[in-house]
């Protein structure tokens, strides 16, 4: 069930913690900058010790076969070592794994911490990692031999503009063959697609060789499968000759037009084709270097596994990704997973005007994202003054997940097409079906949702808001047209609840334009998504109805820091409307937030419950002291 109504007052500015920590196998050294682009660029730096890391990697049994009881530890977030199990999970065909021994990919889950997990690539050239936990995604790239940066979302600098093209077209079946349809995504599979991934002979030059190139392209798509596995239930497969796709001096039937996204779209099909045959595989794609401002990507929209009856009219190699510094987070999250997520069918998911925002990129029906948006599909960073984040979180949007289960299921590709599902030993969490209520406007308040896993699993929980409604610009960012969606997203939370807005701007009653409060008689729909970070996911859609004529429900004493050395204190808040249909809410409890001394964490405490909401209400206050306490109400049903 769902708890929606409350109100935190006052000012309180949360931080973090930092905590350091050598292990055996990473030490902290001295800042490097040799392979960084920005000196500005944050971080920890580590020597680590190559022998005990190949060791442990060594030890990892195969994902699937076994349970995981290797372990490996690694650097996440401001200098702190955890462990992790590791499991070997290929995303190489065997025979191009076999050409490749030395490069291996891996998933992990958290030891110490049981909501996190990741990828891992390791080869001659270096070992790369991705974690993601409910406070963030983390990298592990190199910075010179032995040396590497550990590194959060937060830290890197703000995206480059970056042009994004999208083409539709017709699905087209051969006669005699129906697409199937299925009602929704099997529970315990993962869908297996074939990815060819060519490369511009620019793209080779700036990684340095083949070889060099395709460990490359492999710790791109190891990142991307980190995301598309546990949102989608997708896993890409690098197809067995994917070595041949890589352009150097003429060797491809069509060279690629590298600063041409549009027409290597076209160059791509033909080469793939033609080098692999287009019955041997299911999506292909090409990376390039450009952009010379920033990047350049464009994708035919719904293409993987396209079977059209003529041949010119093929598109499922139409993928195309470009950067003139094509590594790194930036570009295989930013850049590489959204276009392929086009592929995909997924389409752009921020509802802004502004910079790269503007114009055909936005898709009305899809645009349910604050701005410039912040997970996969959106244009994080790229949208000038509607900019809400500087990247891309890395997660699909619940809309997003939608769209693309019903391209993948309901139009049968994991029956056409595809490497096959492998059937995992895994429950997809359930989502106990939700209330829907009626609110004050302009009211913070809180949505909690119930899951459970029959797996025992550490469920994570996120909130999306599935409004689209009328665009927003650079002087309207934040404003309620009444269709809209007014709240962010975030990435997945080990708390089964979100407050609207986030706790800490509702405490210094300053909202930001990526969390505003509906001030009229509207809609607001949401859908909670639970994952169990094994390609399983559970949804629940809710309601809520927006009172104009009630609201907003607020605390009028306390306004002010005060100190209070009373037993019993009297609080006093305006009702405004809020007892009386259609809110309805007759009774209220009051309780007191206690924050510890580095405003990171806070504790609850029940003062009174089940009070008249009337507008006063006398509370005795706990027999302890803190600097940073704060009253709130709630609706007590």
């Amino acid at each position: 069930m769902n708890r929606f109504r409350s109100v935190t007052i006052l000012c309180l500015l949360l931080s973090s913690t930092i905590a350091n920590a050598d292990s055996g196998t990473w030490s902290v050294v001295k800042q490097s900058f040799k392979n960084s682009t920005d000196q500005q660029q944050s971080g920890h730096f580590y020597k680590v010790d190559a022998i005990k890391l190949k060791q442990q990697l060594s030890r990892a049994t195969h994902e699937g076969r076994s349970a995981a009881i290797s372990q490996i530890e690694l650097p996440v977030r401001n200098g702190v070592v955890e462990s992790f199990t590791v499991e070997e999970s290929p995303i190489m065909a065997a025979s191009l794994a076999a050409k490749y021994p030395d490069i291996k990919t891996y998933k992990i889950h958290g030891v110490d911490n049981p909501y996190a997990s990741g990828r891992l690539s390791m080869g001659p050239n270096g070992f790369h990692g991705m974690i993601t936990d409910s406070t963030g995604t983390f990298y592990i790239d190199p910075d010179s031999e032995n040396i590497y940066r550990a590194y959060g979302k937060k830290s890197q600098n703000k995206s480059e503009p970056f042009n994004c093209g999208v083409v539709g077209h017709n699905h087209e079946s051969p006669l005699g063959v129906t697409a199937a349809r299925s009602a929704s995504r099997s529970a315990g599979s993962l869908r297996v697609y074939r990815l060819a991934v060519a490369a511009t002979t620019e793209y080779v030059s700036v990684i340095g060789d083949p070889d060099k190139a395709t460990e490359e392209i492999i710790a791109a798509i190891t990142r991307v499968n980190e995301i598309y596995q546990r949102d989608l239930g997708i896993k890409l497969e690098l197809i067995a000759n994917n070595d041949d796709l890589l352009e150097t001096s003429g060797n491809l039937p069509v060279a690629y037009s590298n600063e041409d996204s549009n027409a290597m779209l076209g160059e791509n099909q033909q080469n793939i084709d033609a080098v692999i045959g287009f019955s041997n595989y299911d999506i292909g794609h090409v990376f390039g270097t450009s952009g010379s401002s920033g990047g350049d990507g464009v994708a035919y929209v719904g293409s993987v596994c396209d079977n059209p009856i003529k041949i010119e009219n093929r598109v499922k190699a139409g993928g195309v990704t470009g950067h003139p510094n094509p590594v790194g987070d930036a570009y295989y999250i930013d850049f590489v997973a959204h276009e392929i997520g086009h592929q995909f069918s997924g389409e752009h998911t921020f509802n802004g005007s502004s910079g790269a925002c503007f114009g055909d990129p936005r898709m009305p029906a899809q645009a349910f994202e604050p701005g410039s948006g912040s997970t996969i599909m959106s244009y994080a960073g790229i949208c000038s003054a509607e900019d809400i984040v500087d990247h891309a979180d890395a997660m699909f949007h619940a809309g997003s997940i939608e769209l693309i289960d019903i391209f993948t299921d309901e139009l049968g590709r994991d029956v056409t097409c595809g490497g096959g599902n492998i059937i995992l030993n895994n429950s997809k969490p359930q989502v106990d079906e939700s209330s829907d209520y009626k609110i004050p406007r302009k009211t913070p308040f809180i949505l909690t949702a119930t899951g459970t896993d029959a797996d025992s699993d550490a469920i994570t929980y996120a909130w999306d808001q599935m409004d689209a409604g009328t665009a927003t610009s650079a002087i309207s960012l934040g404003a309620d047209f009444g269709d809209n969606a007014l709240f962010r997203s975030y990435l997945p939370q080990a708390d089964n609840f979100r407050h609207f807005p986030a706790l800490g701007t509702t405490l210094q009653n300053k909202y930001d334009d990526s969390e505003n409060l509906a001030c009229q008689s509207r809609d607001l729909n949401f859908r909670v998504t639970v994952r169990d970070g094994n390609s399983g996911i559970g949804r629940d859609d809710l309601l809520l109805t927006v009172d104009n004529d009630s609201g907003p429900f607020e605390i009028t004493s306390f306004n002010s820091s005060e100190t209070i050395s009373l037993d019993s204190v009297d609080i006093t808040w305006d009702v405004a409307n809020t007892d009386i249909a259609p809110v309805s809410c007759t009774e209220v409890d009051i309780s007191l937030l206690t924050f510890n001394t580095t405003k990171t964490t806070y504790s609850e405490t029940m003062l009174t419950q089940n009070v008249t909401n009337n507008g006063s209400a006398s509370v005795t206050l706990p027999d302890s002291s803190n600097s940073k306490a704060r009253f709130k109400i709630q609706c007590s049903d």
